[in-house]
């Protein structure tokens, strides 16, 4: 299941010109040079398979390279830990979109920018290109690194971005600056970063966008901030203007509701779970007690703390136990 940040990057990203205020930032001055970022088209293309959607998204745009067709391909990788995989899985979906080109009759592969996009809380410290994950690379022969399949992809780490990297205050800006501080310890200083982030899209003349973004990031910090209560949540908001605060206050206490109808639900199946276990306990004490009277108190207290798994075990195999004594093996 897709997580809260794979959501978050793959709406927020979906726009060229975020896209582009984050690129332009973040890569080399002779790539930003060489790309026509006003051509900026997103593709419905997705490779990424249901074993690593939990932990990824990415997002494919047709884009004017050094003034030819190309394409530029952003995979988004969140997890606790950096995942050297993650440059195998990336070259894989590289091979795809080829792949896909050769398919419909072109000969030709355009070029691309490939964007390695991770967020995590510890830095990348993994090698950036394949040939540094090839053992012993470096001694074989050049005959025989030439023949592997090397690639070098560009590297963001959100997590670790200062937000002044990115010079104008938009969408990518208020990104950058959520992602990093959303796992802070110190709720205060998360707020005062939030807050922030919210009041400048408060004040973009893409309203619609920008109401949009702000809905996004209210279910972010609500779901992955969950150990905070309402009362300190509505603290991100206080700096946006009544109209959308009043909005935004309406969702949290939907997605507070939804939590709360949720959690009664979970609590209601876990207790007739915990019933139906407690009946089954009942039940087999009394079945023991028939075979041996004399069977201590101390039995039962065991018996009641059991598994379901453990007291259909204990079911099963009574008939053939010849002395109580022998219930302590199942207990």
């Amino acid at each position: 299941m897709p997580s809260y940040h794979d959501a978050l990057f793959r709406e927020t990203f979906q726009h060229p010109e975020v896209v582009a205020d984050l690129l332009q930032a973040t890569l080399p001055p002779e790539v930003v040079r060489e790309v026509d970022w006003e051509s900026l088209e997103p593709q419905k293309d997705s490779f990424i398979g249901t074993k690593w959607e939990e932990f990824s998204a990415d997002r494919l745009f047709r884009v004017q390279i050094c003034g030819k067709e190309g394409y530029l391909y952003l995979l988004f990788e969140h997890k606790s830990y950096p995942d050297p995989g993650a440059l195998v899985q990336l070259l894989g979906y590289i091979g795809q979109i080829w792949r896909r080109k050769n398919v419909l009759g072109e000969t030709e592969i355009f070029p691309g920018i490939p964007l390695l996009v991770y967020q995590g809380k510890r830095s990348w410290n993994y090698p950036p290109q394949i040939s540094g994950m090839i053992q012993g690379f470096e001694h074989l022969p050049e005959a025989i690194q030439q023949a592997q399949p090397d690639f070098r992809p560009f590297f963001i780490d959100v997590s670790h971005i200062p937000p002044e990297t990115i010079r104008k205050k938009g969408i990518a800006w208020v990104y950058v600056k959520m992602v990093r501080s959303i796992l802070f310890d110190d709720w205060t200083k998360f707020v005062e970063e939030a807050r922030e982030g919210f009041g400048v899209l408060d004040a973009l003349e893409t309203t619609e966008l920008a109401t949009q973004i702000m809905e996004l990031l209210l279910h972010y910090v609500m779901n992955i901030r969950n150990d905070k209560k309402w009362e300190n949540v509505v603290d991100v908001i206080q700096d946006v203007s009544p109209e959308r605060r009043d909005k935004l206050k309406t969702i949290a206490e939907d997605l507070i509701q939804r939590g709360v109808e949720k959690g009664r639900k979970q609590g209601l199946e876990q207790g007739l779970e915990q019933g139906l276990e407690r009946g089954k306990a009942d039940l087999l004490w009394k079945l023991i007690l028939a075979r041996f009277p004399k069977v201590p108190d101390e039995i039962r207290q065991k018996l009641m703390k059991l598994s379901g798994d453990r007291l259909e075990v204990l079911g099963m195999e009574l008939w053939d136990i010849q002395d109580w004594k022998d219930l302590d093996k199942f207990l």
